[in-house]
């Protein structure tokens, strides 16, 4: 953590006041909580960002790609290994419809 940031005047300064509905976010989980490595996020937004997350929005990108130039669902759900369900949302953009 950025040691400027024990003083609370300081984190204010860099991050300003939190938005209603949001938390601190770090945008690299392999950095630390640093002015140019957290923004303010939605928890949605934070839930796609953890390291154990297997989608990212460019791979979703990619099977929305994919599935509009000719590949199946049962392709898409082989190769990336997610549920039928969960290929669906994406192509459907109830999941990951833009990057946080």
């Amino acid at each position: 953590m950025d040691p400027r940031w024990y003083k609370f005047e300081l984190f204010l300064a860099d991050m300003g006041e939190k938005p209603d509905g949001l938390t601190l976010e770090r945008v690299d989980n392999n950095k630390g909580y640093w002015p140019n490595n957290c923004v303010w996020a939605t928890r949605r937004a934070q839930a796609r960002n953890r390291r154990n997350n297997k989608i990212t929005y460019a791979i979703a990108e990619e099977i929305r790609y994919m599935h509009y130039t000719g590949s199946s669902y049962n392709d898409l759900i082989r190769i990336y290994k997610l549920s039928l369900g969960g290929i669906s949302a994406i192509i459907n953009r109830k999941m990951w419809d833009k990057p946080f």
